[in-house]
This record gives structure tokens, sequence and C-alpha cells, in this order.
């Protein structure tokens, strides 16, 4: 990116600047989720799960409809997968019709989500509705999030010190409170509103992501509801 600068590139050299800052802090967020898993907390899915009945929410319904509905679970999987790539082309799509500021301003937001994320996860540590009501993989349709089946393992081995090197599967989500799923989702929808022509299509794809992180990522609906208070704060 600096050298695209010094060549007067300045679209794509926000890009690549851009593209490798929000790296940067999704990799520092991962590190930092992994080493703070460590607290001594009790998990809170008990707490969690609680607070979804009290809200007139039941976790296992949803679970029912989502493994009757073909239709609704795949689409709600790769709704939950758009984060994979929904951010970067934001990034491109913005540096390349100059909106710069638009971008800078969408990464900060971001980071500020995901600082506030890590900030409060060692608060609220939990090993996902899959795990709590005794769910597995093959009563899912579909590929749903495959970090939240191995959550017990990897917390469990963080917390106990059992586990002392950080490899691919302690960096992918072990957050379940907040979901950055549903925040991610709100920061999305939120600057892709930038663009009149991809107004529509963003309230479906964000408006899916964010409520598929309760039966594809195996969060509980309080969850995705602090995320959403995570991303208007961070705005």
């Amino acid at each position: 990116g600096w050298r695209m600068y010094r060549l007067g590139k300045t679209r794509i050299a926000d890009a690549l600047h851009i593209t490798g800052l929000f790296y940067l802090v999704a990799c520092a967020a991962a590190l930092a989720c992994s080493v703070l898993a460590t607290t001594t907390f009790p998990y809170a899915d008990e707490s969690l799960a609680a607070a979804d009945r009290a809200l007139g929410f039941e976790w296992l319904a949803l679970h029912v409809w989502f493994r009757s509905s073909a239709i609704g679970s795949s689409l709600l999987i790769a709704a939950y997968n758009a984060l994979n790539w929904a951010p970067q082309v934001l990034i491109v799509l913005l540096c390349a019709l100059r909106s710069r500021e638009v971008a800078f301003r969408f990464l900060t937001a971001w980071a500020v989500a995901l600082v506030l994320t890590v900030a409060i996860f060692p608060l609220f540590p939990a090993i996902a509705a899959f795990h709590f009501y005794g769910l597995s993989p093959d009563m899912m349709p579909g590929q749903t999030a495959t970090a939240s089946w191995e959550l017990p393992e990897i917390m469990d081995g963080l917390r106990s010190g059992a586990n002392r090197t950080l490899g691919r599967s302690e960096l992918t989500g072990i957050v379940t409170m907040p979901s950055f799923h549903a925040a991610g989702a709100i920061l999305l929808l939120w600057a892709y509103w930038t663009f009149k022509w991809l107004r529509a299509p963003s309230v479906v794809i964000n408006g899916a992501m964010f409520f598929s992180a309760v039966p594809v990522g195996g969060h509980y609906l309080v969850d995705i509801i602090a995320g959403l208070a995570l991303a208007v704060l961070s705005i």
C-alpha cells in the first residue's frame, strides 16, 4: 500500500492499506480472546439461556424449524458465512469509488466493536447453545459454525492451562457473548448503505446474517441483542 501511494495509485493504496489494518485488528482480537479465555469466571450458559427464556424465546423451538426447513437453513448458513467475504468486498468498493473516508470510518467502527467484544468476552465465557442443549453436528442441516462445535474442548484447554499453544482452532470464533456476527452484520449494513444500488440486497444479506448467529453460530438470543447494542455504540 505504501508503494502504491508513492506511485500515485491512491485507490489501490487505500484498499491495500485498509485491508492490512482490517486483518491486523482481526488477528490481534483473536489472540486477545484466546489469552482472556483463561478467566476464572464460571461458564455463563445457564444465565444466558435463562435470559432468553425471560424474553419468551425458546432456542430449541427455533432449532426444530431450522432443522426442518432445508431452504431456510441453507440461506441462513450462506448468510452466516458472508462475514468471511462481505467486509473485503465493501473495502474494495469503497476505495474504488473514492469513498475512502467511509472506508476508514467503517474500519474504525469495526475495530472499536472488536475491542468491546474482547473486553466483554471474559466476563461471560460460554460453550454455546449447541452444547448447552445437548445437540450434535449430525442433528444440524448443512455445515454450521465449526468453531462452535469445538468450543468446549478449546475453552476447557485454555482455561485449565492444558493448551499452551495457539493454533488455527484457537484463533477462530470462541466468543459467545456478545455476538460479533450480529455486530458485524449491523456494521456492514451501515457501511453498505453508502451505495444506493446495494441497499436492498444489503438489507437481505446482513439481516439474514444477523439472525443466523442463533441457529447457525450457536448463539443465544441475548448474544445478538448485545451485538446489536455493541454495533450501535461503535458507530
